[in-house]
């Protein structure tokens, strides 16, 4: 029993947690007014942890604007600077996969949540999906 105990432990604590990704909108003044992604457990009012998107539209902040599809977009996350991209959009199947290899890593879960930014009920950042990746550093 003591060799089981010590072996649990052991496993235990060698277990690390994977990562995830969250994907939401900043609300200002009452008003969503950009799409933003960030590493699940960072501050995503602290705009150098929001990912970035190659957008023409709106000059590569945020994840595009709110009126354009996000899928199919190569964006980064300043974190770990690997590439990413949405698929699947407004389906069942929405998901996150590797920009470069299209290697699927997680399908999204809603997840609501939000934080005021500086304590300001004016200025939030609203997260409604994770991406739950299956690895620590995704």
């Amino acid at each position: 029993m003591k060799i089981t105990l010590a072996l649990t432990a052991l496993v235990g604590a060698t277990t690390v947690a994977a990562d995830s990704i969250a994907l939401g909108y900043q609300l200002y003044m009452g008003s969503a007014i950009a799409r933003v992604m960030w590493r699940d457990g960072q501050d995503p009012c602290n705009w150098s942890n929001l990912g970035s998107a190659r957008c023409p539209e709106e000059g590569g902040l945020g994840i595009c604007t709110l009126q354009s599809n996000p899928c199919e977009r190569e964006f980064s996350l300043p974190a770990n600077g690997k590439k990413y991209r949405l698929k699947n959009c407004g389906t069942n199947n929405f998901s996150l996969h590797y920009y470069n290899s299209q290697t699927f890593i997680s399908r999204g879960k809603h997840a609501p949540w939000s934080v005021r930014c500086g304590g300001d009920a004016n200025n939030q950042i609203v997260k409604e999906w994770e991406f739950q990746c299956d690895k620590p550093g995704c």
